[in-house]
C-alpha cells in the first residue's frame, strides 16, 4: 500500500503532510523553545530600552526645568544686584553733592567773613584818616584865616590826598 500511496497524488500529499508534521514536531521540540527564548529576551531588552529612554527623557525634562528655574533665579539675582548697585551709586552721588555744597557754603562763609573783616578794617582806617584829616584841616584853619577860595582849595587838596591814599592801598 505504501507503493500505491507513493504513486498517486494523494499518496504524495499524505507523505508531504506527514513529513511536514514530523518536521514541525522536531522544530518544536529542539528549536522552538530556544528561538522563543531569544525572541522573549529581545522583547524584554527592547522594553527595558524603552523604559530607560522614557526615564532618561523624564530626567532630561526635569533637568531642563531645573536649569530654566536656575536661569530665572540668576536673572532675578542679577537684576537685584543691579538695582542695589544703582541705589548705592545714587546715594554716593547725593553724598558727594551734599559734601560739595557744604564745602561751598563753608568757603562762602569764610569769604564773607574775610570781606566783612576787610571792610571793618577799611572803615577803621577811613575813620582814622578822616579824623587825621579833620585835625589837619582844623590845624590849618587855626593857623590862618580862611576865605572862600582858601576853603575850596583846602577841600580840593584833601580830596586829592584821599585819592592818593586810596591808590596806595
Amino acid at each position: 500500500m505504501l507503493e500505491v500511496l507513493q504513486q498517486t497524488g494523494l499518496g504524495h500529499f499524505l507523505m508531504t503532510l506527514i513529513s511536514f508534521i514530523l518536521l514541525l514536531a522536531i522544530v518544536y521540540k529542539f528549536a522552538w523553545k530556544p528561538i522563543n527564548g531569544i525572541l522573549e529576551e529581545r522583547e524584554n531588552r527592547i522594553k527595558d530600552d524603552i523604559n530607560q529612554a522614557s526615564v532618561s527623557q523624564e530626567k532630561a525634562r526635569f533637568l531642563q526645568e531645573e536649569a530654566q528655574a536656575d536661569r530665572k533665579k540668576a536673572k532675578l539675582d542679577a537684576t537685584a544686584i543691579m538695582q542695589e548697585t544703582n541705589k548705592k551709586i545714587e546715594r554716593e552721588k547725593m553724598l558727594a553733592v551734599e559734601a560739595a555744597e557744604m564745602e561751598i557754603a563753608q568757603k562762602r562763609k569764610r569769604e564773607e567773613e574775610a570781606i566783612e573783616h576787610d571792610r571793618q578794617e577799611m572803615m577803621i582806617a577811613m575813620q582814622d584818616e578822616v579824623a587825621q584829616l579833620s585835625v589837619n584841616i582844623a590845624g590849618q584853619i587855626l593857623q590862618r584865616e580862611v576865605d572862600i577860595e582858601d576853603h575850596q582849595q583846602l577841600i580840593k587838596d584833601l580830596v586829592l590826598e584821599l585819592d592818593a591814599d586810596q591808590d596806595e592801598e
